[in-house]
């Protein structure tokens, strides 16, 4: 073995040695940056008491920090709360996951639920203008608004003309 050989393999046994010393781990990140107890205290909530309210607040805490894998998963594990506010964040989620179709017919869903059950005015108001915006992304083709989003940005231009809210 040449002088090269010998000084390629001191340099090999440094590194391994190096790393076996001080570790090849770093801190891990959090998934949710900015966790304050508030949150921990809800993902509590959640697991012992699921119900519609705790349930789409946490969802919806999770797409707020831009986690919809999160979202996702805490809704698929409490499948059978399916109130109204539920439908709508799985909606939101949906679409943040750039899955427009099934946003749209969660959307919808969400509406005719407010419609049969009742719902806050604000879950309804906000049901209803997604659904909007997810008539004119499904009108424009738009399956995923990441894929394009100029032709979303026009799809969202275009929604906002047409919701209006009916007063008793």
């Amino acid at each position: 073995m040449g002088k090269l050989g010998l000084v390629l393999n001191g340099v090999l046994l440094t590194g391994v040695l190096t790393i076996m010393l001080v570790g090849s781990e770093g801190a891990a990140a959090p998934v949710v940056q900015h966790r304050d107890q508030g949150l921990t205290d809800l993902e509590a909530e959640v697991a012992t008491q699921p119900n519609d309210e705790n349930l789409s607040k946490l969802a919806s805490t999770y797409l707020e920090h831009k986690q919809p894998g999160l979202a996702q998963a805490v809704l698929d594990q409490n499948a059978n709360v399916d109130g109204a506010a539920v439908t709508h964040v799985r909606s939101r989620v949906a679409l943040a996951q750039g899955r427009v179709p099934e946003a749209l017919y969660l959307s919808e869903l969400t509406v005719k639920k407010c419609d049969m059950e009742g719902c806050e005015p604000r879950t309804v108001a906000r049901a209803l203008r997604q659904a909007e915006l997810l008539r004119a992304m499904n009108a424009a083709g738009i399956e995923d608004p990441s894929s394009d989003p100029h032709a979303t940005d026009l799809a969202v231009a275009q929604s906002g003309r047409g919701v209006q809210l009916e007063q008793p």
